[in-house]
């Protein structure tokens, strides 16, 4: 995926390397190896800008994680987000409003901060489109992502991005800069600047 995230011909080495993953699985029939081989081909879709190919894949990815025994929410919990991303992306909001309230309700009942802030704060645009600024702001409040000072996570590039969003959404893009001039300070810093789609 970080290979994938890199775009340009870093694209074409990510997709040699997600062919030899399926080899792996293949040989090893190992649900893990199988789950790993697909999100490495799902995220290859992806950063190609491939999201209607991708998103179904990241799906099948999260539900063969949990087959393996030892089952990783954290694994399962990103194919899930990455799916969104691509629902998201490709425009299919019936289809994101209904997977992002079957993940936030999946968040909420494991206390699984990091899955329910990013969705909180990718999904808040889905909020703008049924007209809920307000209740977009106070649910990226509400599920708050605390970390030291001067960092700069994922959640921080979401908050953000749908922060900006927001403004654009009610007529006040001309302060977003200002306003949120500490958070585009911390991006500077950070190495989500290399990746092609975040």
């Amino acid at each position: 995926a970080f290979v994938a995230s890199q775009g340009g011909s870093s694209l074409a080495k990510a997709e040699r390397w997600a062919e030899l993953t399926e080899e792996i699985a293949e040989d090893t029939e190992d649900p893990y190896c199988k789950a790993w081989s697909q999100w490495a081909n799902a995220a290859v879709s992806y950063f190609s800008g491939r999201f209607k190919e991708a998103a179904p894949v990241y799906e099948r990815a999260a539900k063969t994680v949990m087959e393996d025994p030892s089952g990783n929410y954290f694994e399962s919990s990103s194919c899930r987000l990455f799916s969104l991303f691509c629902w998201g992306q490709h425009g299919k909001f019936r289809t994101f409003d209904e997977r992002f309230e079957e993940c936030l309700r999946d968040a909420k009942r494991r206390g699984d901060r990091y899955f329910e802030s990013t969705l909180v704060r990718f999904g808040s645009w889905a909020q703008l489109v049924h007209g809920r600024p307000e209740f977009a702001k106070t649910e990226i409040d509400r599920a708050n992502w605390p970390t030291r000072e001067g960092s700069f996570h994922l959640q921080h590039w979401y908050e953000l991005e749908a922060l900006c969003k927001i403004d654009l959404y009610e007529g006040k893009s001309q302060n977003s800069i200002d306003i949120q001039a500490e958070a585009f300070q911390n991006l500077e810093h950070c190495l989500l600047l290399r990746v092609q789609i975040v």
